[in-house]
C-alpha cells in the first residue's frame, strides 16, 4: 500500500528527518532546499518537481508544501525554528 505524508514547511523552519525507507518528495507549491546524508549534491525543488530519495537523514530548508509517499513510508521529524 502506498502511504504519503503532507507537511507545510516555513520560511524560518528547517526540518531534520529520518528517512527508514526509500520515499518520493513531491514539493506541491513554494520552493525547498534539500540535503541528504546519502547523496553527493544538495537538491533544489521548485513547485511541481519531484526527487526519489533513499533512506537517510535529510535536512530541508524554504518556504514550501511537500508530499513524501512510498511503499513503507516511516519518517521520523524534528523540525527547528531559527530566531532572528
Amino acid at each position: 500500500m502506498l502511504t504519503y505524508l503532507r507537511l507545510a514547511l516555513a520560511r524560518s523552519e528547517l526540518l531534520v528527518a529520518e528517512l527508514t525507507a526509500p520515499a518520493e518528495l513531491l514539493c506541491e507549491s513554494g520552493s525547498l532546499w534539500l540535503s541528504s546524508s546519502t547523496l553527493r549534491e544538495d537538491i533544489v525543488l521548485q513547485a511541481g518537481e519531484r526527487r526519489q530519495l533513499p533512506r537517510g537523514r535529510l535536512l530541508l530548508e524554504g518556504q514550501a508544501q511537500l508530499r513524501f509517499s512510498g511503499r513503507q513510508l516511516a519518517i521520523q521529524p524534528r523540525i527547528h525554528t531559527r530566531h532572528g
